[in-house]
């Protein structure tokens, strides 16, 4: 190939390098997803020209320019640290929203099927801890009324656990440890996220027939309603990625499974970078809110408040942010 048959056909994609370049750091916090996964494509190609220019002997002005088009584009890509807290929150803030709004009905059925578990569960083991204790086991039973008995010396904190800062520790491994589960399942062809998110409901609705027939119900719900926005909604999210994913590998397409997990981790990764901040929250507001006494009244209304804001931010997110085409 002649230099100038490469320059005809390879030059459009160089000027819109440099337009890329020269636009990127002015618009730092509109960059959405698609671009964040383009740019380091684009680069790798502007470097595999400069190589092909220099291995073909072509003009001393193109390697140069291709040469600065490289550098330039190297230190943009991996010299301005500084940006990466400004791309999380935009991730979370913005891609997060708008993907979780993006399988909105898929989103719905997995709340409907998760809650529909927890409430007939709860019917089954009504009033009676025997049924209840069935479905938890006889152990984790004796230790969910030990923690919500305001007479138990481990009441309102997990046995072995006393300070906030190690209940943090605490939740951080347990939420993460069930989040990914749940969403590691998607590998058993999907159906191992609906089958853990089904177990996670059959645990919630006995857990709940256990502490009222107990009578400890004025000290579970004022714990749990802080947190669990973020907690069961982060774990319904974490099952749908694991279903998606699961369903590429087994329904393809008119795609190769390699390109159609490819597409669908592209979709899925909001959702799963997302969940994971919420199991974040979710732990912060266990180990340093939930757990402390005080009037049930004040934690039903933050509680309330913190259901309501999940429900406007995956509703209303990243709705003023412009998307990458």
């Amino acid at each position: 190939m002649t230099e100038k048959q490469f320059i005809s056909l390879r030059a459009p994609k160089w000027k819109e390098f440099e337009k890329i370049l020269a636009e990127r750091p002015k618009r730092r916090l509109r960059r959405g997803l698609h671009e964040t996964i383009t740019f380091p494509r684009t680069y790798r190609n502007i470097c595999r020209d400069l190589n092909d220019a220099r291995a073909e002997r072509y003009s001393l002005a193109l390697i140069e320019r291709l040469n600065r088009l490289v550098l330039m584009g190297h230190h943009l890509l991996y010299g301005s640290r500084v940006e990466s807290p400004w791309r999380a929150v935009t991730f979370f803030t913005a891609e997060f929203p708008r993907a979780v709004r993006r399988f909105g009905k898929a989103v719905l059925l997995c709340h409907l099927l998760f809650y529909s578990i927890v409430g007939l569960t709860w019917l089954f083991a009504l009033h009676s801890q025997d049924r209840a204790s069935l479905v938890l086991g006889r152990n984790t039973a004796q230790s969910l009324l030990e923690m919500y008995d305001p007479t138990s010396p481990h009441f309102l904190k997990p046995r072995d656990v006393q300070t906030d800062a190690n209940m943090f520790g605490y939740y951080i491994a347990n939420n993460v440890s069930i989040g990914f589960r749940t969403f590691a399942g998607g590998a058993l062809a999907g159906l191992g996220s609906l089958f853990l998110l089904a177990y996670n409901a059959l645990f919630l609705g006995a857990a709940i027939a256990l502490i009222d027939a107990a009578g400890f119900d004025g000290t579970f719900f004022p714990f749990i309603i802080g947190h669990s926005a973020f907690e069961l909604t982060a774990v319904i999210i974490f099952a749908l990625s694991g279903f998606l994913l699961g369903k590429a590998l087994l329904m393809p397409g008119r795609f190769s499974r390699t390109e159609a997990l490819r597409r669908t981790g592209g979709e899925v990764l909001p959702l799963v970078g997302g969940a994971a901040v919420f199991l974040f929250f979710a732990a912060s507001i266990e180990a340093f809110w939930s757990s402390h006494i005080m009037d049930s009244w004040i934690k039903y209304a933050v509680g309330s408040a913190v259901w309501i804001t999940v429900f406007l931010f995956l509703r209303f997110g990243g709705r003023g942010e412009r998307q990458s085409s």
